[in-house]
């Protein structure tokens, strides 16, 4: 809104300049009315011009971006927002104002730059000198209101997961009287509504005999304990059923136990299982002259048993999910962790201090390998994992995956060899980063379990279609066919041999289970998650074939998997995705690790724009490119990212994509829609983020992004991208330096 000032400044305060009533008064009220941090307002609401501004505090001007003499020319009504329904309004306030009455209220100012936000208004009825004023207090309830709005928020969100856990979920008082309960539970106990129940004791839904022992757990929570127990109830309807409830106390400021929180299920299934499995043992060693019986009995049971299997297999995908989700949130600490012990390593440091560091950055990116296993499981138990077949080299794929481990391999005086078959085609299509995947974790097993000898691979072609591990790998064969036509199919078969320890016949059956080791023993040599090879197994039967293993304890094993691909000319070869870099043992010294290069080529002319809500990764980021001599600035959100492009130039955008006001995806949108102006919609834009799901790259690239970078970040993949930031920088006759016409999307 602008200030409407009259010509004459001077005759206008003249003319609006308090009455002599109104500037007589004692000097603390004087004090008060000047110091108050509330804008306070005293009216004239007589006259051609009711609600005219007569004088106002410091607070005032302050407050509504205006100066005291500018207030003087206004009358209330230009700071309020100008709507039909608020004029009315006003006018009805002012009518019970004087009427002598104080009303408070809530309101929208707008200050002098035109910015509205919140007031509570305080507004009572003052005569002075024979007239009747409005004294108006305000009070700025910005910060008031988003602190109830986050409040109302979380209220939502508690109340919304309250009401879909799938379990009871009950609040108890000291005398077990129930105060609230989930739509879940009322269901477990037979209850319409919560009004049924409500204030009612929860003992009186406990089966008669289980009563002692559920007071008893009862009390355990009272005294300060968190525990459980599996018990019996009898629903409003009749029905009895079993329940195991954990509860946990609550507790005020005193410490003192006011209340407890239990979650319980119902297991009536899983017991009468037990039971049943019970009376069929009993069955058999009382009759075995009613075997066909006993097993018809024992058929059922293990029916139930898979119907209970598949149950848990549907839970292990939900916590896959859960999985895949909480990666970004885990990737993002670990960006700082591994990011900042590595910018410490190149700084002054006693020989101590930097074993320390590398010993904290070696257990970092183990801990990191690790998030990237379980993650690639919950993508494969959830459905998500999708091949990117393209075509390849597959012998320098092979000699790729051998590259990665020969350091290892060399620090234990192991040699590592490949022979691939003349048969073999030089060239097919299929997806390299899985099979080099699965060829590393094989070396890599080898290696570990290996003291003294070779690790070798071996390619043939099968001379027959080999049988699949999985029905669910068919779907790669069709994938092949609808994307590259009618080129020929075929199954090739992969062995990685070692000569180390091997492994017993009676534990062969562990190796490709979940989190299953061969020595599961407290005094084991070698460590693991038991992740890798169950990793292994899944992404075969993705790639259309299978795996399988012979081992002589004492002479070695032999790991034999099978892929299908397809023929695929030289060329028609793409670039093939980077080698995964070798990662030392975990909370292990990382001193032959290749040290990278200070600088990427021409980085110290590049200007970046960061684009990054997270503080952490504000501190890495600016650190490792102005280490580089980048110029950065940054931004917090997509919308500032907009703005700064739309004020100066830049060679390199680095968009995050999950940020406050606007994300990543929507910026890019508008900057290459030429919201930043059309010299700009064309910058180079690369994704630098914790999403690490299926899918995330391509919606990146399809939002308009030129390449795509992860977290934690990676000083080779950061610097690889500089240098392509330094070769599109535009030369003095506008034209970009070295650029490739057919450069396509960068990823790491």
């Amino acid at each position: 809104m602008k200030a409407r000032l009259p010509a004459n400044q001077d005759a206008r305060r003249k003319a609006m300049r308090p009455p002599t009533g109104l500037r007589v008064g004692q000097a603390h009220y004087r004090a008060l009315f000047e110091c108050s941090p509330d804008a306070i307002f005293i009216l004239d609401v007589s006259g051609s011009a009711p609600g005219r501004i007569i004088s106002a505090n410091p607070a005032a001007a302050s407050m509504h971006g205006y100066s005291l003499e500018e207030l003087h020319t206004l009358q209330i009504q230009d700071l309020d927002t100008d709507t039909p329904e608020s004029a009315a309004q006003a006018q009805e306030r002012l009518s019970r104002i004087l009427e002598g009455r104080t009303l408070v209220f809530e309101v929208e100012h707008r200050r002098k730059d035109g910015t509205i936000f919140p007031v509570e208004v305080t507004a009572s009825p003052l005569r002075l000198g024979g007239r009747t004023y409005v004294l108006a207090i305000d009070r700025d309830i910005t910060e008031r209101q988003q602190t109830k709005q986050a409040l109302v928020e979380r209220e939502q969100r508690l109340s919304a997961i309250f009401d879909l856990e799938p379990e009871c979920v009950k609040l108890l008082d000291q005398e077990g009287r129930l105060l609230e309960m989930n739509p879940a539970g009322l269901a477990m106990i037979e209850a319409e509504s919560f009004d049924q129940v409500r204030g009612q004791p929860v003992f009186l839904l406990v089966a008669p005999e289980w009563k002692p022992a559920f007071l008893e757990f009862h009390q355990r929570v009272l005294a300060g304990a968190s525990t459980s127990l599996d018990f019996e109830i009898i629903g409003l309807k009749g029905t009895r059923r079993w329940m195991e409830s954990h509860a946990v106390p609550l507790r005020d400021a005193a410490g003192k136990v006011t209340a407890l929180v239990a979650v319980t299920r119902d297991i009536t299934a899983r017991k009468h299982a037990e039971e049943e499995n019970r009376r069929a043992h009993a069955a058999i060693a009382a009759a075995n002259a009613d075997l066909a019986e006993t097993n018809r009995q024992l058929e059922e049971s293990i029916q139930r048993a898979n119907r209970m299997a598949l149950a848990a297999e549907a839970a292990s995908r939900a916590k896959s999910d859960f999985l895949a989700t909480m990666s970004h949130e885990i990737r993002t600490p670990m960006n700082g962790v591994i990011g900042f012990t590595g910018l410490l390593t190149e700084t002054a440091l006693t020989a101590e201090q930097r074993e320390h560091v590398e010993i904290i950055r070696s257990c970092g990116e183990s801990l990191l390998t690790l998030i990237n296993d379980i993650l690639d499981f919950s993508k494969i138990e959830a459905g998500r994992m999708e091949l990117e077949n393209a075509s390849f080299d597959l012998r320098l794929a092979v000699q790729q995956a051998l590259t990665v481990l020969r350091t290892r391999a060399a620090a234990k005086g192991i040699a590592l060899r490949s022979q691939i078959d003349p048969a073999v085609p030089d060239f097919i299509i299929s997806d390299v980063t899985r099979l080099r995947q699965v060829l590393i974790n094989l070396i890599g097993n080898g290696i570990k379990f290996t003291e003294r000898g070779e690790v070798s691979v071996e390619v043939r072609r099968c001379p027959v279609r080999v049988s699949r591990g999985n029905a669910r790998s068919e779907s790669n064969t069709e994938l092949l066919r609808r994307r590259q036509g009618t080129a020929e199919t075929i199954d090739l078969l992969f062995t990685v041999r070692d000569t180390g320890i091997g492994i017993p016949p009676d534990r062969l059956n562990r190796l490709f289970k979940v989190f299953s080791q061969v020595d599961t023993s407290t005094t084991r040599r070698f460590g693991g998650t038991g992740l890798g090879l169950a990793i292994s197994k899944r992404l075969c039967e993705l790639m259309g074939g299978g795996i399988h293993v012979e081992s002589t304890p004492g002479f070695g094993s032999a790991f034999h998997f099978t892929i299908q691909a397809q023929l695929a000319g030289e060329g028609a070869v793409a670039p093939a995705p980077p080698a995964p870099k070798e990662k030392s043992s975990p909370c292990a010294q990382t001193a032959d690790t290749p040290s990278l290069p200070d600088n990427p080529p021409a980085a110290g002319t590049l200007r970046v724009l960061l684009v990054e809500d997270n503080r952490v990764n504000q501190a890495l980021a600016t650190a490792l490119l102005k280490k580089w001599g980048c110029a950065v600035r940054l931004a917090e959100n997509g919308r500032q990212a907009i703005e700064a492009l739309r004020a100066e130039e830049f060679d390199l955008v680095l968009m995050d994509i999950c940020m406050p006001e606007m994300d990543g995806y929507e910026a890019t949108r508008r900057i290459r829609a030429g919201d930043c102006g059309l010299m700009r919609q064309d910058v180079l834009i690369a994704a630098m983020t914790a999403n690490a799901m299926e899918g995330d790259r391509e919606k990146c690239l399809d939002a308009g992004m030129d390449a795509y970078v992860g977290k934690p970040i990676d000083k080779a993949e950061l610097s690889s991208l500089l240098g392509r930031a330094a070769r599109d920088q535009p030369k003095a006759d506008g034209h970009r330096a070295d650029a490739d016409p057919k450069a396509g999307p960068l990823s790491f």
